[in-house]
């Protein structure tokens, strides 16, 4: 069965507004913590943490992706890390809130040839 919550190719994907699919990606982390294959201990105490905890990780489960993402962008093409991008970084790390995880996602959007 297709993930509803997944756009059925990348057109779509990139057609939805960024904060959607921001919001997408971090419930699709949310969930993939919950259903990973982790000892049963391990997703019993994921299951009765706080939601503001699961929503912390999942939160920054995103950003790590996104930063791989940049750093194979950044490899591939030669380009020096954006100083908007770092800062961004680490507002997000003083923060980690949905609002400044998209705007990092959105700097990274805006990045030639780097659609996540």
């Amino acid at each position: 069965m297709m993930d509803p919550t997944s756009p059925a190719n990348d057109a779509d994907w990139l057609s939805l507004p960024l904060r959607e699919r921001v919001l997408m990606r971090v419930d699709r982390a949310r969930r993939a913590a919950q259903s990973s294959a982790r000892p049963r201990v391990q997703q019993e105490q994921e299951r009765r943490a706080p939601e503001g905890k699961r929503e912390a990780r999942a939160l920054r489960r995103v950003f790590l992706d996104l930063g791989e993402s940049y750093r194979e962008y950044r490899t591939r093409t030669g380009r020096p890390v954006s100083s908007e991008v770092r800062d961004a970084a680490y507002a997000f790390q003083r923060n980690r809130d949905l609002d400044s995880l998209v705007t990092v996602a959105a700097l990274l959007d805006r990045q030639e040839s780097l659609r996540w």
